[in-house]
């Protein structure tokens, strides 16, 4: 996901699911990033990964099962290992359909547990599936990842595409 994000376009992105923080320092160099977290110690590690790296965003602890988001207005909206949690697919789709502006792009990044599936049936959105295999890492070879791309606009989820496929 850093090496998208790193090539991405974009003005301000939504981090869902932030971890460590390696996707809120990698994209705060791009544009202004919102990383939000349900737990605590990632929202803490983030922030201390951003202040060693010399970089800057908004890190809160935030539960996407919320009914009321406190901020909008995202052209990207990205997680990494997030489509596991069957129970949170609906809150997910509910917070693109209300946080991501009208031709924003959404990416997702799995491990290929096979729920990405799941996920996209629920989206009435455009949407791209890109699976790689056996892609070399700086730790060594993943054996399958799967991006998940959604967009309401076709236009910008084929230019989203093409930039990740000539990528890898």
């Amino acid at each position: 996901m850093s090496k998208i994000l790193n090539r991405l376009e974009f003005k301000r992105l939504l981090d869902l699911g932030v971890g460590l923080g390696l996707q809120t320092v990698v994209a705060s160099k791009r544009g202004q990033v919102t990383g939000i977290d349900f737990v605590q110690e990632s929202v803490d590690y983030t922030l201390e990964n951003l202040k060693r790296n010399n970089a800057s965003a908004q890190v809160i602890k935030f539960n996407w099962h919320s009914q009321e988001y406190p901020f909008d207005g995202f052209d990207v909206i990205a997680g990494s290992d997030v489509l596991y949690m069957r129970n949170s697919h609906r809150s997910i789709q509910r917070l693109m359909d209300i946080c991501l502006v009208g031709d924003g792009i959404c990416i997702f990044t799995d491990p290929g547990r096979g729920t990405h599936n799941e996920f996209i049936e629920l989206l009435e959105w455009e949407t791209q599936l890109i699976e790689l295999v056996d892609l070399e890492t700086p730790l060594g070879p993943l054996p399958k990842c799967i991006i998940v791309l959604a967009s309401r606009s076709k236009d910008r989820l084929e230019s989203v595409t093409t930039v990740i496929k000539a990528m890898f």
